[in-house]
This record gives structure tokens, sequence and C-alpha cells, in this order.
């Protein structure tokens, strides 16, 4: 059920609970990005105020119990309606502690979903319904679209903590998370996490085929705007523009950031013991710089943290990927690890010269985010004024590189005893390449001594190129070293530019 305002017929809808209808007030006015910027500069001259302390009972709730707690899909926003999107609300609780308050809009005027027991199936917290506030609010929101079969509606976004987000293109399941911003990641001092306090929702039209959403952003070093349009596909896409205002200047900003997780993979030297041959969301970070150049850093699960810095005048774009699509190096029918999402990112404003950055966090587990990844700019903002910025964020399946790619990277011991790593290269020109083209390997390497010698050769089997790279073995366990390379002929680059950091 559906409540219209006799005001604006059929423009805002408000949810129905039981019998009666609780109405929030519908008031006159545009929200756009100007709209939510005013909000975020003013909030910004202020101390930050944590949101509401939700009840005890549901800080307390354990996973199960949680879990246990289902939004009814029949009271889904718009659901009674012919629109092409349907909205979801999450409830508050376990891990979710922080309230967003949601708000249908259309061009003239907005209005506040309110909370509503109603809408959830309780499960085993059955007693909880009848003891929380009317005021309780959400955790966040999952959109629906039909993004595989015109007659079902499926999840295609969801916000839900912080200012975490995910999307689906057509095909996927669920795997890395993106989010608005990332402060002081990696920073001893620990990392903040800004947290969306308020969601507008644009109610589309029948026709539609995008959604327009605007958040408020806060925490105590930063507050900001952004204007997302979401637009489903194969590859989905969301078109990013973004304004912060920062009360202090942290350590380390980063845009566009990726949380995901490697436990283990080809590159692996060391595996547990578990009948999967891999286990990862995402598997390789991807960089296009301007000049055109691809360069790519398999993942890897280290022993202690680990950090990368890619240092570019200006970027193309970049991303989290995960490459490798072939079930059978998975083997996990129920987590299905090869229909996982890349996340790719297309800067178009307030990125410049700055850094890829990548961490990678020891895990002994594939249940926890061990990899982050993001872009931080070598411009320093100033307090209270405005910082823009704006990118196009996709979820690809395919791989982006026009060229040659590596296919994998192994670790191992030849049978004289020496370390090995092991790249397979294909795709663009190699595969019609013969065995007899005289291919040359650029490597480089830091310290220049690492590599004593190496091969390449045409697998006649796939009709990938295989260069394997013998390494010395180094006197002192703190040796670390850098290496690089690509596959030329002649003057033409046939590939990516591989490069992977390595200690003894």
């Amino acid at each position: 059920m559906r409540l219209f305002s006799s005001l604006w017929p059929r423009a805002l809808t408000v949810l129905a609970t039981g019998c009666t209808f609780l109405s929030a007030a519908t008031e006159r006015v545009t929200v756009d990005l100007t709209y939510v910027e005013d909000l975020a500069h003013n909030l910004a001259q202020k101390p930050f105020s944590p949101p509401p302390v939700i009840p005890e009972e549901l800080q307390s709730i354990d996973y199960d119990g949680y879990r246990s707690i289902r939004f009814n899909p029949i009271k889904a926003l718009w659901a009674d309606e012919d629109l092409p999107f349907r909205i979801e609300f999450f409830h508050l609780g376990y891990l979710y502690k922080e309230r967003v308050l949601v708000n249908e809009t259309t061009a003239t005027h907005k209005q506040t979903i309110p909370y509503s027991s109603e809408l959830f199936d309780y499960g085993k917290n059955s007693d909880l319904a009848s003891e929380l506030p009317s005021d309780l609010g959400y955790a966040g929101i999952r959109i629906l679209y039909p993004l595989n079969d015109p007659n079902v509606y499926d999840e295609l976004a969801v916000f839900q903590g912080g200012s975490y987000f995910r999307m689906l293109s057509r095909g996927q399941i669920w795997g890395l998370s993106s989010r608005a911003l990332a402060i002081n990641t990696g920073i001893a001092e620990g990392e903040s996490f800004p947290i969306f306090r308020e969601i507008w929702l644009r109610k589309p039209k029948p026709k539609d085929r995008e959604l327009l959403i605007y958040a408020l952003l806060d925490n105590e070093w930063v507050t900001g705007a952004y204007e997302l349009t979401l637009v489903p596909g194969d590859p989905t896409t969301m078109k990013v523009r973004g304004t912060l205002f920062f009360r202090e200047i942290p350590k380390r900003i980063g845009l566009a950031p990726f949380s995901s997780m490697f436990w283990y993979g080809e590159v692996s030297f060391d595996r547990p013991n578990d009948y999967r041959p891999e286990v990862h969301d995402s598997d390789t970070l991807v960089m296009e710089s301007i000049s055109g150049e691809f360069l790519v850093r398999p993942l890897t699960n280290p022993e202690a943290l680990s950090e990368s810095f890619f240092q570019f005048d200006g970027i193309e774009t970049w991303g989290l990927l995960q490459r490798d699509r072939v079930f059978s190096n998975y083997e996990d029918i129920e987590a299905a690890y090869h229909l996982r999402p890349g996340g790719w990112v297309k800067p178009i404003e307030g990125f410049g010269s700055g850094s890829v950055y990548l961490l990678e966090l020891p895990t002994q587990t594939e249940t926890e985010d061990n990899i982050a990844a993001m872009w931080i700019p070598k411009k320093t903002p100033v307090p209270l004024e405005p910082y823009w910025f704006s990118y196009e964020l996709s979820v690809p399946t395919m791989n982006p590189s026009p060229n040659g790619w590596a296919q994998a990277t192994r670790q191992g011991r030849a049978l004289d005893g020496r370390r090995q790593i092991v790249i397979d290269w294909g795709g663009g020109r190699l595969t019609d390449l013969a065995p007899s083209e005289n291919i040359e390997v650029v490597l480089t390497t830091s310290p220049e001594n690492i590599v004593e010698e190496f091969t390449l050769e045409k697998n006649p089997f796939n009709n990938s190129w295989r260069l394997v790279l013998y390494l010395a073995e180094s006197a002192s366990a703190e040796t670390a070293a850098e290496l690089r390379a690509f596959l030329k002929l002649n003057d033409q680059v046939l590939t990516e530019t591989w490069t992977l950091p390595w200690k003894p």
C-alpha cells in the first residue's frame, strides 16, 4: 500500500505501516548537488556530531540474529508502480549502527521515508518489533532493477555501512565494494571512516533507465556532497560528482576507493590446506597512464602490511579487477568467485597528478577484506573550501587492456632449487605470432642482479607466451626487489607492463 500526497498527486509516496499511515512532511524544494553542497558546507563549520546511538538490543544482536531480520519485498518503495527501479531498506543492528535518513524526491519536492517495523520480518527477533522507536531510521538501501531478466527485479546496488556501496553488472554476484571517500587508510594512527548521513532518491519515470541519487557525507575530518547517477547494464556504471569540505586536513585522502579480498591464488607461494585452487574477489590492480601504458600488479596476501604507490602525472583509467573468469580455477560452486565484478574508474575532474595506492594486509580467511586501492591526489585541499572531483565508476567483467595481458603469475622453485616467477601472456597480437618471431623481453629490476636469467617461449597448448624469471638466492632475508617486464616486437609494444614486489 502507498499514500499519495493530495497536494502533488502521485509525486511522492509514503510507506504504509499496518492499517495506519505514517505521513512525513512533504517539503517544496529542489534537491540537487547545490542543495546538498550547502548542507555539507554548513555542517563542516560545526564540530562533528556522531549519529544517535541505536537501542542496545540492536547493538548486541549477533550475525545470525541480524540476518533473520528481512525486508518484505512486496513493501518495497515503488513496488506497486510501473517504475524501472525499486528500493528496499536495511534494518539497523549488528555491525550497522549508524542511521542514515532516506528521502524520496521529485524535481520540486522531497519527503523523508519514515521507519516502520511493519516493513520487516523479524524472524527469531519477533519481540523487537514492538520495542523499537518510531524514529529509528535505516542502515541503508538495496536498489532493484530487472538487470538479467525483464520480468525479475534483481539486486543492482547496495548502500550500507559508512559510505560503502556496491554494484552489479549482468551475470555477476557480489564481490568488491566501493566507498565514497577514504581517510587515513594505512596510517599508523588508524583509518577514519566517513558515513552517509542522508540519502535522497529521485523518483524515476516509467521509461527512465538511470536512477539519480544524492548523498551527504560526514565525519570528524570532512563533509561532502555527492551526486550519483546509477546506470544499469553490462557493465553497470555510476557517474560520480563530489564536493568535499574539510574541517581538518588528514594525512591521507583517498578518492574512488575500493575494498576487496585476496586470500590466495596462482601467485601465492605458500597456500593454505584448501581444496580450492584460488580464493579471491579481485586478483589484479590495473592502471592506464595518460600516455596509454597499461601497468598491472597481481595482488598478494603478504606476511605483513604492504603498501605500494604508483605515481602518475595524470591517469586515464585504473581499477581492481577479477581477471580470472574460469570456474575450474576456483572450483567453488557456492561462492562462484569467477563471477565477481571488477571495479573500474575513469577520472573526469579533480584527479590531476597523484598516486594509485594499494594496501595489502595479511589474512588467514576469505571472510574479511584485506585489499584497499584508491587514488591519492597530490593537490592538498584547503579547510572549508570546496574540493571538487568527478569520475565514472563501472563494474566490468571483461579485461580492459587492448594489448596482450598477463593472464597468470605463478611462483615456485626450479629443479636446481632457484626461485622462479612464471608470467603467462595472452591476448592482443600474441596469439598470431609464430614461435620463431624475435619477441623482446624488456625487463627492469631493482636491485639489478636479482634476476639471474629468463626464458620466453610460446605455449603450444593455448597460444600464450610464457616468461620465466630465475631469481638469485639472496643472502639477506631483508632483501626486497621490484620486478617489471613487458614484451615488444621491433618498435611495437605487445603487452601491458607487469610489475611485482618480491621478497625471498
